[in-house]
Parts: C-alpha cells; sequence; structure tokens
C-alpha cells in the first residue's frame, strides 16, 4: 500500500504516527497528490474527509473510507483577560451560526459536508 498527504500538515502528521503497515509519502500540494493517484503511483490519499469528498469525483472507483484517524475543529481564540472581546466573538459565531454565514463560508470553500456546530441556547 502506498499512501501520500500533504507535507508538514496535522493529517500527515497523525498519519505517519497511525500507519503500522507503509509510510506516508508527502507532497507539497493537493495537486501533486492527484497527479500520483491517477498516475498510479500511490493508492491512497491521507486528507481531511471534506476535501476528499471534493476531490472523489476526480477519481473513478475512489471511495473514502468509514471513520478516521485523526479529527479536527475550528475554533475562534481571544486574548486571556479580554472579557469584551471574548463577548464580542462569541456573539459574533452565534449569530454566524444562526444566520448560516458559516454554512455558506463551508460551501463556497468547497466544504459542503462540513458540520456546522449548532447556535448556543
Amino acid at each position: 500500500m502506498r499512501a501520500a498527504g500533504i507535507a508538514n500538515t496535522t493529517t500527515a502528521r497523525t498519519a505517519i504516527s497511525q500507519l503500522k503497515n507503509t509510510g506516508l509519502m508527502s507532497f507539497r500540494t493537493v495537486d501533486e497528490v492527484m497527479a500520483k493517484m491517477k498516475a498510479g503511483e500511490i493508492d491512497a490519499i491521507a486528507l481531511g474527509r471534506e476535501s476528499l469528498q471534493g476531490l472523489a469525483p476526480q477519481i473513478p472507483g475512489s471511495k473514502i473510507l468509514d471513520g478516521y484517524f485523526h479529527a479536527a475543529g475550528t475554533a475562534v481564540a481571544v486574548p486571556k483577560g479580554k472579557p469584551a472581546a471574548l463577548a464580542y466573538a462569541t456573539a459574533f459565531i452565534e449569530e454566524a451560526k444562526r444566520d448560516g454565514t458559516v454554512r455558506k463560508a463551508l460551501d463556497n470553500a468547497g466544504l459542503k459536508n462540513a458540520p456546522v456546530a449548532p447556535p448556543a441556547k
């Protein structure tokens, strides 16, 4: 089995630590990985599920495996001791989830299947 990922990404580093029966070839770009896959030079791609869902239609017969070996979320951080910044960021994110801004941003980034956390109650 020949697997590949994008160099220096969290997903690639996790794949390297989790793969027991093969190594991980690293490439600089998704385009390079896709070219290797289409040329038959690799058998598997280690990328986030959302990225793979966008790429799979370009690889006839491909299948995205169930489960995962690495999960990452997106978060917003503010400096410690800045309650006004925390209140603003919290209100902004909650409204963006409620009014569909987060969903639209993910869709526009090609992450149509990425989940959005529900707004806080």
